[in-house]
């Protein structure tokens, strides 16, 4: 037994490493060429190739995905207000228009009432409170807009979001 340690093999200053990535990679793509690997080290590195691509097509479609919620509502708004609609929430949007516009008219008559001189004082002052009254239930009227996807939870609209995304990439 010697206490000498033996000394490493002196490499040339010239010589590639054989321990940077670019070896290992060059080494491993050599194997893989000749066969001596197998099919694993191949389906392995599709896998993770497909993998890559999957995450960056995820990451676009990620920052784009406003686009692609327009792109996916656009049926729905196209589908929304038809003449005889047997939805009820069309049916009940339909009404709530229709009520606007009857509390608009109202409002209107009811102010030019309220200034009428034909009219005694007690049924002018009921006029104009009628005015009133019919201008702030037309205010109060939701805006007819068209139909947004109804998601029930906090996080719904993002796990709807994700899933989109997934049919996307």
């Amino acid at each position: 037994m010697s206490t000498v340690a033996e000394q490493p093999p002196v490499m040339p200053p010239d010589a590639p490493a054989r321990d940077t990535l670019s070896a290992y990679a060059s080494r491993w793509w050599t194997g893989v060429k000749g066969g001596e690997l197998g099919s694993l080290p191949i389906i392995l590195g599709l896998i993770i190739i497909c993998l890559v691509f999957f995450c960056a097509a995820f990451a676009f479609c990620f920052w784009q995905n406003d686009r692609i919620l327009n792109i996916m509502d656009r049926p729905l708004q196209k589908a929304t207000f038809h003449k005889n609609s047997q939805d009820p929430l069309e049916q009940s949007a339909a009404y709530q228009q229709s009520l606007k516009q009857l509390s608009l008219q109202l409002a209107v008559v009811s102010r030019e009432m309220a200034r009428s001189d034909d009219v005694n004082p007690a049924l002018q002052a009921q006029f104009a409170s009628l005015s009133q009254q019919a201008a702030r239930t037309a205010a109060a009227a939701p805006k007819a807009t068209g139909r947004r996807p109804v998601t029930l939870g906090v996080g719904e609209p993002f796990d709807h979001l994700q899933d989109l995304l997934f049919l996307f990439v």
